[in-house]
């Protein structure tokens, strides 16, 4: 159950979301009740979307990987 504005909640939010439910039930009721939950777990999606996104371009970097070497074939790169 979430506020009545409408946010984007996308798997890291809906796993925040069964944390606090399972876990933090006071935390969670109070935010029910001051209408914070829906814009806080969107927040924590967001982060959590833009972190996961920073550690790709750090792993994409780190390993080499160009578009180039994508086109070229990806699934013997795979079998390595």
């Amino acid at each position: 159950m979430l506020d009545a504005e409408n946010f984007e909640i996308g798997i890291y939010g809906q796993w925040h979301l069964d944390y606090l439910q399972v876990h933090c039930k006071l935390t969670y009721i109070n935010m029910i009740i001051i209408g914070e939950l829906s814009r806080y777990i969107s927040g924590v999606d967001r982060q959590a979307q833009e972190r996961f996104e920073l550690f790709v371009a750090q792993m994409i970097d780190a390993q080499g990987v160009t578009e180039q070497l994508k086109s070229e074939n990806l699934w013997s790169r795979l079998e390595e």
